[in-house]
């Protein structure tokens, strides 16, 4: 949902042909999107079987969380790059992306029932082929094809993407960070460790994931909001 947010601006850019200036907005929507997904996913690889001995008390928690686990953590680079699929529609570039993603998911169902069928590894085959294939196309072609799209070198969303992920690392070092000082035992206390994890890691990810006029514009950004909250 945020990253449709971003379109009406790529359109915009685009008709106008200032490409240098769509380039930085493609970056800055990447960081945006990075540092709010990276938050969820990064908290939830550190404390999710907490999570889930909370939520569902009784059930096998450690499986849970392990599969949890291996379903987010390939929303890293999945998530990050999702305003790449506004640009597809911006430069009218719709036919390629659609043929990989039908050709990659299909070959994801066939593998799965193959290794269902020819492996013991049960449920497991679910997550780990769906990771597999999610972190490969976003990897190796979401992310250069976006760049190719506006004439560009391949490499050019690189640096916004490994960003993002330096951030979510940032979440899961701050969350293994409180989780030796601090026993989750209910809902309110994980309530609690989210919202200090929250803070600790959205401080740092500003001055991580952003360039120096991004961070200017998100800094001031957050600081109007707080003082809109203050005026109220």
């Amino acid at each position: 949902m945020l990253s449709g947010t971003f379109m009406p601006q790529f359109n915009i850019l685009y008709a106008k042909g200032q490409t240098g200036l769509l380039i930085s907005e493609v970056s800055r929507s990447i960081s945006i999107v990075s540092l709010l997904i990276g938050l969820p996913i990064g908290f939830l690889c550190v404390f999710s079987q907490a999570f889930f001995e909370l939520w569902v008390p009784g059930q096998d928690s450690e499986l849970l969380s392990g599969l949890c686990v291996m379903s987010i953590a390939p929303l890293v680079l999945g998530a990050c790059v999702n305003p790449l699929f506004g640009l597809y529609a911006v430069v009218n570039k719709l036919k390629i992306p659609t043929i990989a993603l039908i050709s990659v998911t299909s070959l994801q169902t066939i593998v799965v029932l193959i290794l269902l069928k020819t492996t013991n590894l049960g449920i497991w085959a679910i997550p780990m082929v769906s990771g597999v294939q999610y972190v490969l196309r976003n990897a190796f072609f979401t992310v250069p094809y976006g760049a190719i799209c506006l004439g560009l070198k391949w490499t050019t969303f690189y640096p916004a993407l490994m960003r993002g992920v330096l951030g979510v690392l940032v979440v899961v070092a701050v969350s293994f960070g409180v989780k030796m000082f601090v026993f989750v035992d209910s809902l309110l206390s994980f309530a609690v460790v989210f919202i200090v994890v929250g803070a600790m890691s959205t401080l740092i990810n500003i001055f991580v994931i952003f360039s120096g006029r991004d961070k200017t514009a998100v800094l001031n950004l957050v600081k109007a909001k707080v003082l809109t909250l203050f005026h109220r």
